[in-house]
């Protein structure tokens, strides 16, 4: 795809996501919300000399932000059990220098992973939940009974290695939702326990290049605690950082797009209350002053 192809997308995409999210979502487009963790990564020492480096990149405190792609908190129950969702994890392994508590505060060699479930390519998941979301091993109602894929390839080890990178729960750390249940309320009482356990998520990577090749665990993210913080104020960049370079159209659009979305929402958790209850005309006016 020409530059200018893709210059002419981006426009046209944060646009209309900047539309989306400040005046029909007054949220994010998707993932618009979710619960947000502490958390600890230790390499589990790949063999592979390229994949050992970025284990030891990955290392030190995170900071996960976990929730549904589709729909916001609060939404009725009925609507949230019956709409065709994927459960998303974004995750900020955060610089060394670090003290105390996480904040929104993003560091220039902070690296931000968006990784979300219901197939390994933006293209499968759009059409898993356009079909009723029962492809691809998705599981709407269990954070852990799922994998979760960036959807974009990384480069690392100054370009040795080319990747893809998926999170995978450590099932024998997480347990099964609630009593069996299937539903909304469930999935969050699981996601609650398996913290309080201190699950694990494994990072892992599979080369580009073979469809067939196994994705590899090179480190594992360990649950501390679960952390309050304004969500409206916590942006995440999935951008070259810490030694990972995605690459790709989609990462070219994300940087035109999600800038364009910020500018549009609501910066603050009481600022987003108080749209929540505006006008269709109140919000449109705001979007066409900004």
């Amino acid at each position: 795809m020409s530059n200018g192809i893709v210059r002419f997308t981006a426009n046209v995409l944060a646009g209309l996501f900047g539309f989306t999210s400040g005046v029909i979502r007054n949220a994010r487009t998707f993932h618009p919300d979710g619960r947000t963790f502490q958390g600890t990564v230790q390499s589990v020492n790949p063999t592979d000399p390229s994949l050992a480096l970025a284990a030891k990149q990955l290392e030190g405190r995170v900071l996960m932000r976990i929730g549904m792609g589709v729909m916001k908190k609060g939404m009725p129950a009925w609507l949230a059990n019956h709409i065709p969702d994927a459960p998303s994890i974004a995750v900020r392994f955060c610089s060394t220098s670090i003290r105390g508590e996480l904040t929104v505060e993003r560091r220039e060699d902070d690296l931000d992973l968006l990784c979300t479930a219901g197939g390994d390519r933006l293209s499968k998941l759009i059409w898993n939940l356009a079909t009723g979301g029962k492809k691809y091993g998705l599981d709407q109602f269990d954070y852990f009974h799922n994998f979760y894929y960036a959807d974009v390839p990384y480069k690392i080890d100054d370009d040795k290695l080319e990747g893809w990178i998926r999170l995978a729960a450590d099932v024998a750390t997480s347990q099964p939702t609630p009593n069996g249940s299937r539903d909304a309320k469930s999935r969050e009482q699981g996601l609650t326990s398996a913290a309080a356990d201190h699950a694990i998520i494994r990072v892992e990577i599979q080369r580009v290049g073979n469809k067939q090749a196994p994705f590899v665990p090179i480190a594992e993210i360990r649950f501390d605690k679960e952390i309050q913080l304004d969500q409206e104020a916590l942006h995440f960049y999935p951008f070259a950082a810490r030694g990972f370079n995605p690459h790709g159209v989609y990462t070219e659009l994300r940087k035109r797009v999600y800038p364009a979305s910020v500018r549009k929402r609501a910066p603050t958790k009481a600022e987003r209350d108080a749209r929540e209850n505006e006008s269709i005309v109140k919000r449109l006016v705001r979007y066409f002053r900004k």
